[in-house]
């Protein structure tokens, strides 16, 4: 699935299934809860929340919901996620040369 396909496929599923009356900072707060998730996981695979069992979380599923809400915020914005990394990586290539 490339970025177009997702970001269809993200508002698809929150037209039909989801949460229509979001507003961006709803996405926003829920994009940083995600990256927090994500977190919490590489904390726990790495050792330090010893209190918890890394194999009772998916950090695949967490970086997952990471594109899912990024998704859905950049459909709420109006953009296209292929712009918007294509003027990342303009900015990577001016800064650090283009890739051979």
């Amino acid at each position: 699935m490339d970025l177009k396909e997702l970001q269809e496929f993200v508002d698809k599923w929150i037209k039909t299934i989801g949460e229509t009356d979001w507003t961006r900072w709803n996405y926003f707060s829920r994009l940083v809860e995600e990256v927090g998730e994500v977190g919490e996981v590489l904390s726990i695979k790495e050792g330090h929340k010893k209190h918890k069992k890394p194999e009772d979380f998916d950090l695949e599923v967490e970086l997952g919901d990471i594109l899912f809400v990024t998704s859905a915020l950049a459909n709420k914005l109006g953009y296209d996620l292929n712009k918007c990394f294509e003027k990342v990586k303009k900015k990577l290539d001016s800064e650090f040369g283009e890739l051979s």
